[in-house]
């Protein structure tokens, strides 16, 4: 089948991994996907990169760069909408050249396009949502209303909506959408790139001077201000456990002041800051660690790193929001908090930190639940049984 992969985003970061593992996904079955995006690059190249560090590359990057991150919110979105204008003419090209069956879509504010150009050429449109308009963002929305007004144009078309969590789906309905139509696939992870087989531990671990006794926490991701980093830091010093230690993996603009705070707590000297690393080492880095941390989520997002811990046979420690829940059988594969309470967290902590068998438990059981049901192949595979579905009624 022939499928048109449409997105406009830098192709960077967790939103970046999403992107391309479905295609290759889509790939691996046997299809022709074509992509479309601002950028041009191959997301399969781009999946997983810092989407913080100095852009490379010709001019049209750098400007891509420097418009995403420097121009006022309200020009911003400008710009999202005069998007249209160049993606309409090359999705069309694409349609029409290669007789695409499906259009599949990256939900994107004001991205009306595809779904346009799917009415016309009546082919089957399948969006996939991560947020809608009026969620509290970092960047604050200015035109919500014309945001809200693209959004209902584009999931009225579709003959399909896919999300990764019920309580988006629930989000969605309330906007007068048809709940039949809408699909709830949780994220996944890539069981070629993390298999803790493949990967030596001790060797990775001396890189960092980490011991046989060490208890090594790890967070791998950005220090951006939702993952609450401080409150985990903050947590981590309460730990009663002196072999304890904290290895973080990433960039941002909070960097900085995350640094200053481990030397405030005085457990500088058990936290490492050891820098964004290659999407393709992730494994090893992760295989070093004892216990996976994701500090902050919310009730909408489907946290990417969550899967990668469990393929690598890691306990995971997440908080209690319904995407997490849906995954983490709480103390048989994964261990589940209440959001935000450092009392809570500090004493679930000391149990895991002081009962080895019970990690090794959790960790082994997160790997087989990630086996069975939640490989980014077989999200591809549910995409295609979707589009089965939708277009044989």
């Amino acid at each position: 089948m022939n499928i048109l992969y449409h997105h406009r985003t830098q192709g960077t970061g967790a939103e970046g991994v999403h992107i391309s593992q479905i295609i290759k996904g889509l790939r691996g079955l046997g299809n022709n996907v074509s992509v479309v995006c601002p950028s041009g690059d191959d997301p399969l190249k781009t999946a997983g990169n810092n989407p913080f560090a100095k852009k490379k590359g010709g001019l049209k990057k750098k400007i891509l760069s420097f418009v995403s991150s420097h121009l006022p919110q309200a020009l911003f979105e400008c710009l999202e909408m005069a998007y249209n204008f160049s993606a309409y003419p090359k999705i069309k090209n694409i349609v029409e050249i290669e007789k695409v069956e499906l259009i599949y879509e990256r939900y994107a504010f004001f991205m009306t396009a595809g779904a346009r150009i799917a009415k016309e050429r009546k082919t089957p449109f399948i969006v996939e949502v991560n947020e809608i308009a009026g969620h509290k963002r970092v960047r604050k929305q200015v035109f919500v209303r014309k945001a809200r007004d693209a959004e209902y144009l584009i999931f009225t078309q579709a003959e399909a909506i896919i999300v990764v969590s019920s309580f988006l789906k629930q989000e969605i309905v309330d906007l007068g959408i048809d709940a039949q139509k809408i699909f709830v696939i949780s994220n996944g992870a890539d069981d070629v790139l993390f298999d803790p087989a493949k990967y030596d531990r001790k060797k990775q671990r001396a890189l960092y001077s980490l011991g046989d006794k060490d208890i090594v926490f790890g967070f791998i991701g950005w220090f951006v201000p939702w993952h609450n980093l401080e409150f985990f830091i903050k947590v981590f010093s309460k730990i009663d456990n002196e072999n304890c230690k904290l290895i973080l993996v990433g960039d941002g603009g909070l960097k900085d002041s995350l640094y200053i705070l481990t030397e405030t707590l005085n457990i500088a000297d058990k936290v490492i800051f050891a820098g964004a690393i290659p999407y393709e080492k992730i494994p090893d880095m992760i295989n070093a660690l004892d216990i996976c941390i994701i500090p902050d989520s919310n009730e909408y997002r489907s946290p990417i790193k969550m899967f990668e811990y469990m393929a690598m046979g890691k306990p995971v420690v997440a908080p209690n929001y319904e995407p997490i829940r849906s995954v983490i059988d709480d103390g048989k594969d994964g261990v589940i908090f209440d959001p935000m309470d450092k009392e809570n967290l500090v004493r679930i902590l000391n149990n895991v930190v002081n009962d080895e068998g019970k990690r090794k438990i959790l960790g082994n059981n997160a790997r087989e639940k990630i086996l069975k049901q939640h490989l980014w192949k077989h999200n591809a595979q549910k995409v295609l049984e979707i589009y089965r579905k939708v277009t044989a009624q």
